[in-house]
């Protein structure tokens, strides 16, 4: 395992524990899933590692995209037929019933 030594913060992302730079946002993987005009705001009220009130600002809209993204997600599951409500018969060895 990798020891972390220097000055770091955990990924700004929800539940996300890997350490990172101080003067990051968040690990790669959770910083390119935000859409690039996120990264953007965050990047361009950055003052080296001072919670300007932009920054704040645009971590808090970042944030509260990702909160979102559950309930995009759910939206999409909700319109997956269980057995029995439409779709392929599970008992018809036919696709169309």
């Amino acid at each position: 395992m990798r020891r972390v030594t220097g000055r770091v913060h955990l990924c700004a992302w929800p539940d996300c524990r890997r350490p990172i730079p101080l003067n990051e946002w968040g690990c790669k993987t959770h910083w390119f899933i935000l859409p690039k005009e996120f990264r953007d705001e965050i990047w361009q009220a950055y003052n080296r590692g001072r919670l300007s009130p932009e920054w704040i600002a645009a971590n808090e809209k970042a944030l509260e995209w990702i909160r979102g993204i559950a309930e995009r997600t759910k939206d999409t599951h909700d319109v997956t037929p269980l057995p029995g409500e439409g779709g392929i018969d599970a008992n018809s060895d036919s696709p169309h019933g």
